[in-house]
């Protein structure tokens, strides 16, 4: 079977085609890069997670808390905010990472790389690219102050940083110029792409958080039934092991159907690359060079 191309002047839904096509093609070997990496990644969040907000519900329970107290509670809700923050951060980071890697090596080889490889191929790029998603942050952070839509623009036209970064090898600060290179007059349809694959992964990571809502509301009503006006029974729902399972399960969920989004943009990237400067057509030249 001949193999998607992936640097190619795509039109709108030439690329959402491509992303269903290509996530169809590779979903198994994506799938084992994605869970090895987040699983793990995504139960640890899942206890800080039920962690925090078992913190932030006994302390509801206890509004007359003296001043030690109080510090206390702040700082354990203060430790498990910041760790499930850098888990975030570095779960995304691998997250994006390992799938712009593994279509690049895919694209090179003849069969799809092995998850092990993935991984090490982007586990030194990880600090790089927390940097990078945080400076992206924060630029659109500021952007989002002044009006909104400037936040809204540099938000989407710093999207393609991440591919960029992954696939052309560049810095940080090339990675980000480059952008902007790209952009100019496809904002438009990156930003439609992006909120069109975006709307689609929601709806079915909805499916991935059935059973946690579903754990979180039994356990709540059979509280409520069997409490003798203790309200803090209601509140252990946030600690149980199932609960925890249950977000980790819907955090799981959320990242795989997050490969929509990503892969489409990745096309985008593509797209975009073959318009500016003909890299599919310079790379055929090569191997034909190479080979002859």
């Amino acid at each position: 079977m001949q193999r998607l191309q992936l640097y190619k002047i795509r039109d709108f839904g030439a690329k959402i085609n491509a992303t269903i096509e290509y996530i169809r093609e590779n979903i198994l070997s994506l799938l084992k890069v994605v869970l090895l990496i987040v699983v793990p990644l995504a139960l640890l969040m899942g206890i800080f997670f039920s962690s925090m907000f078992s913190t932030i519900f006994q302390a509801s329970l206890n509004p007359d808390m003296s001043g030690a107290e109080g510090m206390s509670f702040m700082a354990d809700l203060g430790v498990n905010y910041l760790l499930m923050m850098l888990l975030s951060m570095v779960t995304w980071s691998f997250m994006v990472g390992s799938i712009y890697t593994y279509m690049r090596l895919n694209d090179k080889s003849e069969n799809p790389p092995s998850p092990l490889e993935v991984i090490k191929k982007v586990a030194g790029k990880v600090p790089q690219m927390i940097v990078l998603m945080i400076l992206i942050g924060i630029v659109s952070g500021v952007g989002l102050m002044f009006f909104v839509l400037p936040g809204i623009y540099l938000g989407v036209t710093l999207s393609l940083a991440l591919p960029i970064f992954i696939f052309e090898d560049l810095g940080i600060g090339k990675s980000f110029s480059k952008s902007f290179q790209l952009i100019k007059g496809k904002w438009w349809s990156t930003f439609g792409l992006l909120v069109i694959t975006g709307i689609i992964a929601s709806i079915i990571s909805y499916v991935f958080a059935i059973p946690f809502y579903l754990g979180f509301l039994g356990d709540m009503f059979s509280s409520i039934e069997a409490s003798t006006g203790d309200p803090s029974a209601m509140f252990e729902a946030f600690s149980s092991w199932y609960m925890v399972l249950g977000m980790g399960f819907m955090l799981v969920g959320t990242y795989v159907t997050y490969l929509i989004p990503l892969i489409a943009l990745s096309f985008q990237y593509f797209n975009l690359s073959e318009r500016v400067e003909g890299k599919g057509i310079r790379n055929q030249i090569d191997e034909f060079e190479t080979v002859s």
